[in-house]
């Protein structure tokens, strides 16, 4: 089960999701961002710190989200460390994950502040 809180802290939107983050809760956050999205800030920060488990869904749908956000002029920033299995595989990848991926707009991959070897 998936439960959010989403804030307003000036021109900053902050998201805190708790659950577990897989196929059965994609849509949901989807909606949830979307949400976020559109409440007016310049600035969304997804604060993960509460979640348990993330899958490989989780990866697709944050980046789908900071490609939406980047084409509308804002920013969207993880906190948190990114649970695992998910944690573990972008970890692992490194490097190799931005390297590879060139669909993000003006080098804003969400994934960059989530690499310990960048």
């Amino acid at each position: 089960m998936l439960d959010y809180r989403l804030r307003k802290k000036g021109s900053e939107g902050i998201l805190t999701i708790e659950g577990d983050l897989n196929m059965t809760s994609a849509a949901e956050l989807h909606a949830v961002l979307r949400q976020a999205m559109g409440n007016g800030s310049s600035h969304i920060i997804i604060d993960l710190g509460a979640v348990k488990t993330a899958d490989v869904n989780l990866f697709q749908i944050l980046c789908h989200a900071n490609r939406k956000a980047a084409e509308r002029g804002k920013g969207l920033t993880i906190m948190g460390a990114l649970p695992d299995p998910l944690g573990s595989l972008i970890d692992m990848a490194g490097p190799d994950i931005l390297g590879s991926c060139t669909i993000c707009p003006g080098k804003s991959c969400i994934w960059k502040c989530c690499v310990s070897r960048v």
